[in-house]
């Protein structure tokens, strides 16, 4: 969360609350709790977070406890900011590293790291682990409904009262006092029910919007295997080391010493390998070197300079479906111009090569003007025989994925994968699947992400209308209950 102003405003002594700072009497955190106090003099209780929850503090330490059970575990990674939605994982106590909460059926969790990412989940699953860092509440239902808690909680009014009191700088945490203590608007159960009736609809309809821009991403995707005729279940494509630092299953395996090469590391010989011979069998396959026009390369790292005019592109810029230019950092044009091999220019593929997550990410550079990639991401340059967005897809693909997982070389979180390793990457031959042929089924998998990309596109929109009505009815603005 950076500011992309830097206001200067004054206070005066009778107005500063109970910490000298500049986030807690910041003019937009003032005019947040303005709000509230207009709905307190339309007779609106004001309440504090602590007065409608119970704070549940039950940790536990799984590595110790339970060091071979397989828990359902839910991490800060795993809820998305802004919608509640959350996916659990299963592991084996002994690979959570970090005492975790206990959480059951019921429980309202926040992030309280970096909380303006609004991170927030009603637990729906039985029994589970969650994160240290989460705030584990239990509603008190004669007093609030659960679901409108949970909505408020996502809402501006909280985040306004949130983001200007964190501590901390490459990590702001919220602190568990400063986040009991958030004021609520709390209108009757009967109102909060009315709410929820006024709001349900539209949540629907984003759960429609997603629901088919999710399947239709699926069946993008599913294109490329097909069409090579070596389809994989979703399933497989879960199973990567590097994706999640661990080996999901227990498995042994023997390789005989003559097949041994290159080096000396069991992923390499792993069993679920033999996928990419098929690809042998079906085709006349080369490796992706050769398919370049020039070799493959990394990008470089390079000073930040605020008031650059140029861009350069990070690994968290790298979406694995567009690139995200809106939070590139700028750098100098001396910077730019002194580094013409880490420049990436229309038609580059953009692999991210280091980092446990990171890794694996593949975009393609769609802009006419080039933009510096800093020294994590590899920029791959094809000849004329392969189409750029054919390759990309591919990349993304179990295919392509699957060696990664071969290939990647480290330990301890700083994993990467060398630019002379990405070359050696087995691909289709564009003498079996011609530039033409290969244009025509990236087209494809093109217009069903386009169609994805429209329908995310309503749904967030649809998304913020929500917020916005649901503050306007909690507020008693706008819309009335009654309407």
């Amino acid at each position: 969360m950076n500011e992309s102003l830097y206001p200067v405003y004054t206070r005066f002594p009778n107005e500063l609350g109970s910490r000298i700072s500049y986030g807690e009497n910041h003019p937009e955190r003032q005019a947040c709790y303005a709000k509230l106090e207009t709905a307190k003099r339309k007779g609106f209780s004001l309440e504090r977070l602590d007065f409608v929850t119970q704070f549940v503090d039950d940790e536990v330490n799984p590595s110790r406890e339970c060091p071979e059970a397989s828990v359902r575990y839910l991490g800060l990674e795993g809820i998305q900011p802004n919608t509640g939605k959350a996916v659990y994982e299963f592991m084996v106590g002994k690979d959570i590293h970090s005492v975790s909460k206990r959480l059951h059926r019921g429980d309202i969790v926040f992030s309280g790291l970096r909380p303006y990412l609004n991170k927030c989940h009603i637990v729906d699953v039985q029994e589970s682990l969650g994160s240290t860092e989460l705030f584990v509440m239990v509603p008190e239902e004669d007093k609030v409904v659960p679901g409108f808690l949970f909505r408020y909680l996502l809402s501006d009014l909280v985040l306004q009262q949130t983001k200007w009191v964190l501590t901390g700088s490459s990590y702001p945490r919220l602190g568990i006092d400063d986040f009991k203590g958030l004021t609520l608007v709390l209108p009757t159960k009967e109102n909060q029910v009315a709410i929820l009736s006024k709001i349900l609809p539209l949540e629907n309809q984003i759960a429609d919007k997603e629901a088919e821009a999710k399947q239709l991403t699926e069946e993008g995707r599913g294109i490329i295997l097909k069409e090579i005729g070596l389809p994989v279940s979703t399933e497989e494509m879960k199973s990567y080391f590097f994706k999640a630092g661990a080996e999901l299953h227990s498995l042994w395996f023997s390789v005989p010493a003559a097949e041994l090469k290159d080096r000396l590391h069991y992923l390499f010989y792993h069993p679920k390998h033999s996928y990419l011979g098929e690809l042998n069998k079906k085709y006349k396959a080369t490796i992706l070197g050769l398919a370049c026009r020039e070799p493959i390369c990394l990008g470089e790292q390079v000073k930040e300079d605020e008031n650059g005019t140029e861009v350069l592109l990070k690994t968290a810029n790298l979406k694995n479906d567009y690139i995200d230019f809106e939070n590139a950092t700028p750098i100098s044009k001396e910077t730019f111009e002194a580094n013409p091999s880490a420049q990436a220019h229309k038609g580059d593929i953009l692999l991210a090569a280091t980092g446990y997550v990171s890794m694996g990410k593949v975009d393609i550079y769609e802009r006419l003007t080039p933009a510096l990639v800093d020294g994590q991401i590899s920029i791959i340059r094809l000849n004329d025989a392969y189409n750029p967005y054919f390759m990309t897809y591919l990349l993304r693909s179990h295919l392509g994925q699957l060696q990664i997982e071969k290939w990647w070389i480290g330990s301890s979180g700083q994993i990467h994968l060398p630019p002379g390793d990405i070359e050696k990457f087995i691909i289709v031959s564009c003498e079996s699947v011609s530039q033409k042929e290969q244009t025509q089924i990236a087209d494809r998998i093109t217009e069903k992400l386009r169609k994805a990309h429209e329908l995310s596109a309503e749904a967030k929109a649809k998304r913020e209308e929500a917020r916005q009505l649901f503050e306007q009815l909690v507020l008693g603005t706008g819309n009335s209950l009654s309407s």
